[in-house]
Formats: C-alpha cells, structure tokens, sequence
C-alpha cells in the first residue's frame, strides 16, 4: 500500500481521482480504490471494517448508503469525501512517515 500511496497523487493530477476518473479504467481506479479502502480500515479499525463490509452487502446491495449509517460515525463523510473525490491522497491514518513521490 506505501508502494501505492507514494505514487497515486501523481496519478490523480494525470487521471482524476477514484471517484472522478477522467476516463474509464486506469490505474488509479483500482489501485485508488484499494488505497482507499485500506486508509478506511486504517482509520476505524479492522473489526468496524469488516462488519462495514458486511453490513454494506446485506442492507445496502444495489442501493447507495452513507458511511454514517453503518458507522454512526458522521465525521466519515468528510474522510471518504477526500480519499475518493480529492486532487491529492489524503495523510494515510497510522503512517504519518508515507509521503507522495516527487
């Protein structure tokens, strides 16, 4: 993830973020979308993560949801906001050494 982290806010300015991406396919739709989901278990945990994960399958398939209802955490909105519609990476939760590459 570092690996991934260190070059994606170059490939942000190239081809949009994750959830903006200037075209379809891509690097920084799959490998964004990943990096966004580690910094997401990063920030509430594994076990809030995985039953996130869970939840999102049961309750929400072929429907939208915000983080807040599975959470009850609104500040996640903001978070998520960032990784997925930011110019550049966000600071990774727990790895305040991860830099992007120049």
């Amino acid at each position: 993830m570092k690996a991934t982290y260190e070059k994606l806010d170059a490939i942000r300015a190239a081809d949009g973020p994750p959830g903006l991406p200037k075209a379809l396919g891509g690097t920084n739709i799959y490998d964004g979308g990943a990096l966004v989901l580690y910094a997401l278990s990063r920030q509430i945990g594994r076990r809030t993560f995985d039953k996130v994960m869970r939840e999102w399958v049961k309750r929400f398939k072929d429907s939208t949801y915000t983080s807040e209802e599975v959470t009850g955490d609104p500040s996640l909105d903001a978070f998520l906001r960032d990784w997925i519609f930011g110019a550049l990476n966000p600071p990774m939760p727990g790895h305040p050494d991860w830099k992007a590459a120049a």
